[in-house]
């Protein structure tokens, strides 16, 4: 579910759970006892686009299983930064 503000993604979650309670009760209950833990992906999802875009994380795509043709140079931690 997409939303700009918190009062817009409380709405659309009291209408997401009148739907699933017509639908199938168990499953509403299931996603009431979740409650907000459920919807917390929200936040922290926009925290990581937020960080991909400034150049803090980079992500690589990766074909399958490789290993490296040389083992890895042991450095102390103050030595590899």
């Amino acid at each position: 579910m997409y939303a700009d503000s918190a009062a817009e993604v409380l709405k659309r979650r009291k209408e997401f759970l009148a739907k699933w309670k017509l639908k199938c009760r168990g499953v509403a209950e299931s996603l009431e006892e979740a409650g907000e833990r459920l919807f917390t992906l929200e936040t922290a999802t926009m925290f990581f686009w937020a960080l991909m875009a400034s150049g803090q994380i980079i992500m690589r795509r990766v074909e399958g299983w490789k290993t490296l043709q040389e083992p890895p140079i042991n450095l102390d931690l103050d030595q590899a930064a």
